[in-house]
């Protein structure tokens, strides 16, 4: 009897530190393991000039904005935010019946490095001497990070 005593003594202590490191390593990995589920961006579009955007830390922004790509514009970040991190390239996605050629929109893509609130302003500017003209469309949102 004793000795199955034992044995179950054993086998109890044994789970009992496996669960504790799991717990452990659970809590020093919890950033780490976050990051690995993906969750979708938040999409803006046209549609959500002027609106308020809240997005959580960690989480990808794209704005998706029409342009044309003949035009000789691209849209381009007016002034950079602080907890906004701009990732890759600019993307440009025609439309499949575009009512003129070149019809489609541009995605700009961040990554919300932190927290705080303020507006994300993007202008359509041409492609040469961006200083030296105005933009023919502007783009607003405030984005409050969480």
């Amino acid at each position: 009897m004793r000795r199955r005593h034992r044995r179950i003594g054993i086998g109890v202590a044994i789970t009992l530190v496996t669960l504790i490191a799991l717990g452990v390593a659970a809590w020093f990995f919890r950033v780490q393991l976050l990051e690995l589920v993906p969750t979708p961006p938040v999409v803006i579009t046209d549609a959500d000039n002027g609106r308020t955007i809240d997005i959580l830390e960690g989480q990808t922004l794209e704005a998706h904005l029409r342009s044309n790509r003949y035009s000789g514009s691209t849209w381009h970040l007016g002034i950079p935010v602080s907890y906004l991190e701009q990732t890759g390239q600019m993307a440009f996605t025609e439309d499949q019946n575009p009512a003129q050629p070149g019809d489609g929109y541009q995605t700009l893509s961040f990554r919300v490095t932190g927290t705080g609130a303020g507006p994300l302003f993007l202008d359509y500017l041409p492609d040469s001497n961006q200083g030296s003209y105005q933009p023919s469309k502007s783009f607003r949102v405030v984005v409050v990070a969480h």
